[in-house]
């Protein structure tokens, strides 16, 4: 049997100068890295155009496998503990199959203009959301490997964002600007390249609106994707779909199996709100940890391996945060992140309404070093309320940080 980092990229539709990229990066990033499942020529070669070269590209992609480890993505796709199932009914994407009998992309839909986007923002927890997010970007990961595995040339994602019955209202701009900008930012990052086009249709008058606010946000790369359709948008669909690919309701001759011309069966409407409101959590008391503007404030725990935490946050403004981990305790003076090592995914937070609220499994026995991060912030502190709680066979206790510095 082939070794997984020995693929047969003979078969793969790659000119040379790629796959002398792809073994650069396999080079790079190590035998071992280079073995994993994930490592497929197509999935390395996303990395290298997103990031213009095998360097850049294999340094951003070592990175994503660390955290595929940390978050457990290989097998995500079948995970449901921390994942709330709510945002799956609420705010769905339907994979519907490929767009064009002649072509290997995978269409995708996401009826927005549904999504009680302002009751989601206030009923949603940061971490089991983005969760529930990251489940779904693994669902059409898969589905375009196959496809790319069938057909060997390089596959990717046809977004269909359908905005009919999207209401504009002053919460809308704050909306995309924060919780949208990082929610869809976090994922970009970690899936480069997944999508070829994004078609959007029933576009209402306000367009000029959001595309204001989106496009400070939204890479140069993905401007060019972007397609927003006119009133003939039911014609100009069939420019990315075939008419066989697409349903009835969108301008093609698709229907279910039900004779549904919107395929409701194959692509999920959301329920009209109101959105349920957000799960009860277990009352605690939160601490505080300031973080100046430009600046970071770091805490350092130190805890055994497989204790388990049960976090709790809050927070009114936006931060970043990453968890970092070393065996031995560096003094105030030597910190050094770059000898650390990231066992928490470092992303931005959104400032949300609800109390943040998940469970953790230490991986190692050491120091931990909670990093609360302002760096866009010019004059602005960010208070962030927080509790790390430590479970015991005979109770919970408060976890308390040894140390505690800016950075």
């Amino acid at each position: 049997m082939t070794s997984p980092i020995m693929r047969l990229d003979d078969d793969y539709e790659l000119t040379s100068q790629q796959r002398a990229s792809i073994d650069m990066v396999r080079q790079l990033i190590g035998a071992e890295a280079a073995s994993q499942k994930y490592c497929t020529p197509f999935n390395i070669l996303r990395w290298i155009n997103a990031y213009g070269s095998a360097e850049e590209g294999a340094k951003k992609l070592k990175r994503h496998l660390n955290i595929r480890k940390i978050k457990e993505l290989d097998s995500l796709e079948d995970q449901t503990d921390g994942i709330d199932e709510v945002f799956s009914v609420y705010s769905p994407i339907s994979i519907l199959g490929r767009n064009k009998l002649n072509d290997n992309k995978v269409l995708l839909f996401e009826m927005v203009g549904r999504i009680d986007i302002y009751g989601l923002v206030n009923s949603v927890q940061t971490t089991p959301f983005m969760k529930n997010r990251f489940r779904i970007m693994e669902r059409i990961l898969r589905h375009i490997n196959r496809m790319e595995e069938e057909s060997k040339r390089i596959s990717g994602g046809v977004f269909v964002v359908d905005l009919e019955g999207l209401q504009l209202q002053t919460s809308l701009v704050n909306i995309l600007r924060g919780p949208y900008r990082i929610m869809w930012g976090t994922l970009l990052e970690q899936y480069p390249e997944i999508f070829s086009k994004i078609v959007v249709v029933n576009v209402p008058k306000f367009i000029n609106i959001v595309w204001t606010v989106c496009m400070p946000f939204i890479t140069e790369e993905y401007r060019s994707k972007i397609i927003i359709t006119s009133e003939k948008w039911r014609h100009e669909i069939l420019e990315h779909i075939d008419a066989e690919c697409l349903p009835v309701y969108y301008g093609g001759t698709m229907t279910d199996e039900y004779g549904d011309e919107r395929c409701r069966s194959l692509i999920a409407i959301p329920p009209p709100p109101p959105f349920p409101r957000f799960k009860a959590i277990p009352s605690v008391e939160l601490d505080v940890v300031f973080v100046p503007a430009g600046g970071r404030t770091v805490q350092v725990y130190n805890f055994e391996k497989d204790s388990r935490l049960e976090i709790f946050m809050h927070h009114d403004q936006e931060f970043t945060m990453v968890v970092l981990y070393s065996d031995e305790g560096n003094k105030e003076n030597d910190w050094n992140e770059e000898e650390l090592q990231e066992v928490y995914a470092g992303c931005e937070r959104p400032a949300l309404i609800t109390i943040d609220h998940w469970k953790w499994t230490v991986p190692y026995t050491g120091f931990y070093y909670f990093c609360y991060g302002n760096e866009k912030a010019w004059f602005k502190s960010v208070a962030v309320e927080y509790r790390i709680v430590s479970i015991t066979g005979v109770g919970n206790s408060k976890a308390e940080p040894i140390r505690e510095f800016s950075a």
